[in-house]
């Protein structure tokens, strides 16, 4: 039909045609293409009349909503499709994303992390060179240790050369230096 609204009782459907070939037309139906299911779906091509690949749908017995594609709020939060989130002014500063059993969250190029508490204290900043900076004290049990991750098992403490803070250097092969 060459109508601008079409309503259709098969199903049901109703239809936005869009007469301009370089303009998608819509389909908003009751379980077309999806059983149990509310879609909301475009042409398959601009100008085009087949509908089979729903933007979204909303499951009647559930209400789960699902999206073909990335949910994007304004500029600032893309939560894509593949289960990563982007956020920032541009979503351009951190990403939370997932492997093999571990949720990773990453400062995106050239942007660190910060850590905080109680809405507003920094406890743990990570820059870009991945140097990390506590806020406050950090404690290791008595039943734990402190060791590098290769051997020797070189563990240095403190500060650098400059430092006003004790230097302590364990696990060298023949000395320690405090």
């Amino acid at each position: 039909t060459t109508d601008d609204i079409t309503i259709s009782n098969t199903s049901p459907e109703l239809y936005f045609s869009n007469t301009n070939a370089a303009k998608y037309s819509w389909m908003v139906a009751a379980q077309e293409n999806v059983d149990q299911a509310f879609e909301i779906t475009p042409s398959t091509t601009p100008g085009g009349s087949i509908f089979n690949a729903p933007a979204l749908r909303i499951d009647g017995g559930t209400s789960n909503a699902t999206f073909a594609g990335d949910i994007k709020q304004s500029t600032r939060i893309v939560l894509q499709d593949n289960g990563t989130i982007q956020w920032g002014a541009t979503a351009d500063y951190g990403n939370l994303t997932w492997d093999t059993g571990y949720a990773l969250i990453y400062g995106q190029s050239g942007k660190g992390i910060k850590f905080g508490t109680n809405g507003s204290t920094l406890a743990l900043e990570l820059d870009t060179s991945q140097n990390a900076t506590f806020a406050g004290d950090v404690f290791i049990p008595t039943n734990k240790a402190l060791q590098g991750s290769t051997y020797p098992y070189t563990t240095n403490v403190g500060s650098g050369a400059n430092a006003t803070t004790t230097y302590i250097k364990a696990g060298s092969t023949a000395k320690t230096e405090i």
